[in-house]
């Protein structure tokens, strides 16, 4: 069933639509809208699931906490957005974002906690403005958005928890598709 949840993520990472997890996706401001926000681009359930997945594969008092920073810092950024905070550099910090979090799983990086939560903290604001523009101004879509996102950053927990051995053959395989698809994008952009 792992492998299967493995292989089925690695297609829709590479199916999904160029145009990111980002404006344009949705015509109607529904929870069921947002629920779907987050699968519909690569960029967003990568990062959620890596988020994830390396939060899990550090020492439980460094790790279990990052999942939470990013899911409280992405809202907030989602809701300066909707109360109309300009920030043009957002999408930059994304595909930095994948790159940068795509190293860290293929290399298997250290960090001290603080670059951690800096890392975190950077890729949340970044995640979160972007999908707070495209939300409009009805809140339904964003609690749809935080559940499924909660539901990406578990995925990678789970998968991150996996015997050793696994969760590191999945961390850098992870780690070089982000890389892949972040070259990729750096240039098709």
């Amino acid at each position: 069933m792992k492998q299967i949840l493995i292989l089925v993520g690695l297609w829709i990472s590479m199916t999904a639509s160029l145009a990111w997890a980002h404006p344009g996706h949705f015509a109607h401001s529904t929870l069921q809208a947002g629920l779907l926000h987050p699968l519909t681009g690569w960029d967003h359930w990568l990062v959620m699931c890596a988020i994830g997945l390396w939060a899990a594969r550090l020492p439980a008092a460094q790790g279990w906490p990052l999942p939470p920073l990013f899911m409280g810092v992405m809202l907030l950024a989602s809701m300066a957005a909707l109360w109309g905070l300009h920030a043009s550099w957002a999408e930059h910090i994304v595909l930095l974002s994948v790159l940068g979090l795509g190293l860290l799983l293929l290399l298997s990086l250290r960090l001290t906690s603080l670059m951690q939560r800096w890392v975190v903290v950077i890729t949340a604001s970044a995640q979160g403005y972007l999908h707070g523009l495209e939300l409009g101004t009805d809140l339904l879509p964003l609690i749809g958005m935080a559940m499924t996102s909660t539901g990406l950053l578990v995925l990678g927990w789970v998968v991150g928890r996996l015997q050793p051995q696994w969760g590191l053959v999945v961390s850098h395989g992870l780690g070089a598709v982000m890389m892949v698809l972040g070259v990729w994008a750096l240039f098709n952009t």
